[in-house]
């Protein structure tokens, strides 16, 4: 198949709050290849068969060598080797892309889910920062994460993340990419939440409602004392918190199900490790759950047999979805 590499060019401000980010997308092709021609060569080739490489002087890269810096490696000055762009666009995807322009500044780039009934991607960036600013991390000054690339990305750090949405086009091609919602720094408090109580942190899965015209949101964080699961209404941008996990925890797997039978549509949710990345301390409190994950179910609802059109309003049904889903039957097994 084909394989294609992200070009992005900001139409917000340089830099921009995260909430304010906009830019347009531009599909660089990085050539076709055949899974069989493929699995001959990748046993026995190395990096250094692609690429002649060089480290930069004075952050700069000598006369016909690229800069580049992907996938945490570095700021790199590479050179293609004759006739190994197709192997190098396969077996090193990310330092290849930025050899050809394409966008390496992203950080931390978790879900995706697809929109049918508004053309759109929702995807998960759960920590605006390095790359995505402007020679900075976290506000201080850095060239590390940006030196060899475009500097594409220029937003203010935001470590509680944001949901960006991509527009599709009729191919189902991406054309633009902004920001849809995100959570908000605080001062740590006494229980130790750095984020916003009633706005998201650290967005990792995201999942489609189309009947509903909602998205659902799960958090992986350090920044919330409990891990929350988010329903967000796209056409009123009203967040409601649907469930939330032990200490230490996250949120992980959730998704819809609709018309299972033919009568009822379920949302489902994952508890990954309780008391595990954080807060190991109190899993011997009384009321602690213990150290099983739990994988279960939020439902049932009702079928909604029609969806809304594009761009559509909220409906009744979605604005009573976000007030009761909580107050419906959850079924939760422990393993």
């Amino acid at each position: 198949g084909e394989l294609f590499c992200a070009k992005f060019t900001q139409t917000s401000a340089k830099p921009s709050a995260a909430e304010a980010f906009t830019s347009t997308i531009k599909w660089i092709s990085m050539g076709s290849s055949k899974q069989a021609d493929l699995k001959k060569v990748v046993e026995t080739t190395k990096f250094q068969d692609l690429f002649e490489a060089i480290a930069p002087v004075n952050k700069t890269c000598a006369t016909g060598y690229t800069g580049v810096n992907a996938g945490g490696l570095g700021h790199e000055c590479l050179k293609l080797k004759e006739g190994m762009a197709l192997l190098a666009s396969r077996f090193e995807t990310r330092r290849y892309a930025g050899y050809v322009g394409c966008t390496s500044e992203f950080r931390k780039w978790e879900g995706i889910t697809y929109d049918p009934v508004n053309m759109k991607l929702y995807t998960a960036i759960s920590e605006v920062s390095s790359g995505m600013e402007s020679n900075m991390k976290k506000g201080a000054a850095t060239s590390s994460y940006d030196a060899g690339t475009n500097n594409d990305i220029q937003i203010t750090y935001n470590t509680c993340g944001c949901v960006m949405q991509l527009d599709l086009d009729a191919a189902y091609d991406a054309t633009t990419m902004s920001t849809m919602v995100c959570g908000k720094m605080m001062p740590k408090d006494a229980e130790g939440n750095t984020c916003e109580l009633n706005m998201i942190a650290s967005p990792d899965n995201v999942a489609m409602i189309p009947e509903f015209n909602q998205l659902i949101i799960g958090e992986d964080t350090s920044a919330h004392q409990n891990d929350v699961m988010w329903i967000y209404d796209i056409a009123t941008k009203a967040l409601t918190r649907i469930f939330s996990t032990p200490y230490g925890s996250e949120t992980t797997s959730p998704y819809w199900f609709p018309n299972v039978g033919g009568k009822f549509s379920y949302i489902t949710a994952v508890v990954q490790h309780p008391y595990g990345e954080s807060d190991t301390d109190k899993v011997t409190e009384a009321k602690a759950t213990g150290l099983a994950g739990y994988v279960g179910y939020l439902g049932p609802f009702k079928t909604v047999v029609e969806m809304p059109g594009n761009g559509a309003a909220g409906t009744t049904a979605s604005i009573v979805l976000s007030l009761v889903v909580s107050c419906l039957a959850a079924v939760f097994v422990s393993f």
